[in-house]
């Protein structure tokens, strides 16, 4: 079972930040990239993460174009067990387990990254990442969102 984690700006409303939480996927392949970028496209959110307990992957769109095929994001490999261990959330866990590590690791970084955010994420992640983060609330759904979906 997978889960999408939506970061939402409390002023706008709107999504700043998309998350793909797989507690049962290893690494991250391009077979999981292209779709989630696809879902990112369509709503205009320029930044996402998908989770695994093994990596973290970074996506940030490089506004290239205006067309999705021929859009590029920009790709950062994180070490999932890393991110956690520091943010003081022990090993990645199971199931939802997972999801709710992943969440309270979103809500830390939100509130202070620079104490829970580890060194070798903080280019990937600052300012986008972290930003959307900040005073973010975050919105969590069972399953993966389509691309063209009614959840907007």
């Amino acid at each position: 079972m997978a889960w999408t984690v939506a970061a939402i700006d409390p002023l706008t409303g709107s999504r700043e930040l998309l998350v793909e939480v797989h507690p049962d996927m290893g690494e991250v392949t391009d077979a999981t990239l292209h779709p989630f970028a696809e879902r990112l496209f369509h709503r205009n959110v320029r930044v996402g993460l998908v989770v695994t307990p093994a990596q973290t992957v970074v996506l940030r769109d490089t506004l290239s174009s205006m067309q999705f095929v021929d859009n590029r994001y920009a790709l950062a490999r994180l070490d999932t067990d890393v991110l956690m261990r520091h943010a003081r959330l022990g090993g990645p866990r199971s199931g939802e387990h997972f999801l709710s590590q992943v969440v309270t690791w979103l809500e830390a970084v939100g509130s202070s990254w620079y104490t829970f955010l580890h060194e070798s994420a903080v280019q990937a992640m600052v300012p986008d990442v972290v930003g959307n983060l900040a005073g973010a609330t975050l919105e969590t759904w069972e399953g993966l969102l389509e691309s063209h979906d009614a959840a907007e």
